[in-house]
């Protein structure tokens, strides 16, 4: 019977060491259902998107920022859910790379989508966000989406 020799069990030791290190640093990380659809999360990813493209054209530095809260409070409200609800879907769908990149591809058809049909029809003017609703309370004052849109 051949022995192992220092170099072979040096070898033998250290891939034990590793294989031990690799299963201890194991972390089996449990799938949380996000709270929101797919579908409502390409809505609102759009809305997000084109609200930035609006910021970014109409609005300097110093306001965007200020000014890019706002418009996320209303598409939120828009869509019916909230910040937490939307950032809990958002970090669970980016552990799975296949659902985000879904996502992402369909928001980037809509978007794609509402550029086409703007450009169609000879509208230079952005679309409006989707599935809007009309806001409870003053029904004659005009939503930050339309105020920005009337200023160009």
């Amino acid at each position: 019977m051949r022995t192992m020799t220092r170099q072979q069990s040096g070898v033998v030791i250290t891939v034990v060491l590793w294989s031990v290190l690799l299963l201890a640093c194991y972390q089996n990380v449990e799938k949380i259902q996000p709270e929101l659809t797919k579908e409502q999360m390409i809505a609102i990813l759009a809305d997000v998107h084109l609200s930035e493209s609006l910021l970014s054209e109409y609005l300097k530095k110093p306001i965007q920022d200020s000014m890019a809260h706002v418009y996320y409070l209303q598409i939120f409200k828009i869509h019916k859910v909230s910040a937490q609800n939307f950032e809990q879907s958002m970090q669970e769908y980016m552990k799975s790379p296949e659902d985000f990149q879904f996502i992402y591809e369909k928001v980037l058809e809509k978007l794609q989508t509402a550029q086409a049909q703007n450009q169609k029809t000879g509208n230079s003017k952005m679309p409006e966000p989707t599935d809007r609703r009309e806001p409870k309370g003053n029904l004659n004052r005009p939503s930050i989406l339309e105020r920005i849109s009337k200023n160009r």
